[in-house]
């Protein structure tokens, strides 16, 4: 019997270079069942540029609302496929991504699961650190979710309501919306896996702030820190140890973070993590 179709969900401020190298990277999938929903959030030629594939399957959407988790909802309601895998523009799949993926969710009847994230020397970055053996994702250990790496059925999305458009990259909590997204999963009973063997190719920080100045890294790093702070204090209600746990974890992270970028004399890190630092003050306290 062959597998479900998955539907690949790419949501982009209009990047073309960037969605390009993702593309490139699923026509190298070994595993062929899938298509790929692109949702453009910014101006560009990239209607003009996806003409280049046309050996793929691939549905274009432009929508008005620069918002990430918007676009990826709006993904979601015209996708065809049993399974969703949430593509970061700038993401690259390995070869064996998609294979592996969904006989691993077939295999463990999971509702979801995500892999490791690595950068540009296979080195993972971000949460993936910690991700250090395959297991079952609890609120416990719900860092290391990570959405460029993450495929989840179609019917759990639409059954939790999707991404909260509140959170994530365009909008005043600027990130936690896969964090939020996963905890509700939880919530909601999913079984829900990460795969330690699972990679997905994705730019680290040290190479996004190489990119920004001082200016731009403030923004990035308050908006960050902020959705960080709203989301612990969405999640607080329902669970307050958790939440207070998670609350003296993160302004512990963001104060160490801080200090050793002084120490180490990291401009752009200083930047971001002072910045981070108010925001996580920011988000907690006034998210509503």
């Amino acid at each position: 019997m062959p597998y479900p179709l998955v539907s690949v969900v790419i949501a982009t401020l209009g990047d073309s270079a960037l969605v390009m190298n993702a593309l490139d990277s699923l026509k190298r999938q070994t595993f062929k069942n899938f298509d790929i929903i692109i949702v453009n959030q910014g101006p560009s030629l990239m209607k003009k540029m996806i003409k280049e594939y046309s050996d793929l399957t691939l549905q274009y959407h432009e929508i008005d609302t620069a918002c990430v988790s918007f676009s990826r909802n709006y993904a979601a309601s015209v996708a065809a496929g049993f399974w969703l895998a949430y593509m970061d523009d700038d993401a690259q799949y390995s070869p064996e991504f998609l294979a592996s993926a969904v006989q691993t969710l077939n295999k463990y009847a999971l509702d979801g699961l995500t892999g490791v994230v690595v950068d540009a020397q296979k080195q993972p970055i971000a949460r993936s650190l910690s991700g250090k053996k395959t297991q079952m994702i609890h609120v416990d250990s719900f860092n290391l979710w990570m959405c460029s790496a993450s495929i989840v059925s179609k019917e759990m999305a639409i059954k939790i309501g999707g991404y909260d458009s509140e959170f994530g990259p365009g909008k005043r909590w600027g990130c936690g919306e896969e964090a939020d997204f996963l905890l509700r999963l939880i919530d909601q009973k999913a079984k829900v896996y990460f795969d330690s063997n699972l990679y997905v190719y994705h730019p680290s920080e040290t190479e996004k702030l190489n990119t920004l100045d001082l200016k731009k890294i403030w923004r990035r790093g308050f908006s960050y820190g902020a959705g960080r702070g709203a989301l612990i204090r969405k999640h607080s209600s329902r669970m307050p140890v958790w939440g207070c746990v998670q609350l003296t974890k993160m302004l512990l992270a963001a104060c160490l973070g801080v200090i050793q970028s002084i120490l180490m004399i990291r401009l752009r890190y200083g930047v971001r993590d002072i910045a981070s630092l108010c925001g996580r003050f920011y988000g907690f306290f006034l998210y509503k």
